[in-house]
């Protein structure tokens, strides 16, 4: 045998071996912890009757072409960063534009585990513009 097929062997030997401990130790990972509870929805009229933060998680460009009057915009990508900035003794409502409020729910069960009380807004802005209701533009609430 030549030593150039020596060192091939070698080579898949270690090889194999490494994608044999590979699949032990992705067997034996620990199982993924159960979903988090789904995330509370509130609907436009409840909306209006609390006393909330209204919180826009879409990405500024979307921000700036219409919002809720009053809302704050924190994109979802920054919602966990800011949890310690926004009171605990308040409601807060979160919408985006998603079909099922998946970003704005992702959002209020970010908040929702760190203490907060927070929903999203069943129909996120869509209900809002088919209720009449207005927008405002640009980057001020």
């Amino acid at each position: 045998m030549k030593s150039k097929d020596i060192v091939v062997y070698t080579v898949c030997a270690v090889a194999a071996a490494a994608l044999i401990l590979f699949s032990a130790m992705r067997m034996a990972k620990k199982p993924e912890p159960p979903p988090a509870a789904p995330f509370q929805r509130i609907s436009l009229a409840d909306m209006q009757r609390a006393d909330a933060i209204v919180i826009d998680v879409r990405d500024v460009d979307a921000y700036i072409a219409g919002h809720i009057p009053g809302s704050l915009h924190i994109p979802l990508s920054y919602i966990d960063g800011e949890v310690p900035y926004l009171p605990k003794d308040k409601a807060i409502v979160t919408y985006c534009t998603c079909p099922a409020e998946e970003s704005s729910g992702k959002a209020a069960e970010i908040m929702t585990g760190h203490g907060l009380r927070a929903s999203a807004l069943l129909g996120g802005l869509e209900a809002w513009r088919a209720a009449g209701m207005l927008l405002h533009t640009g980057r001020q609430p």
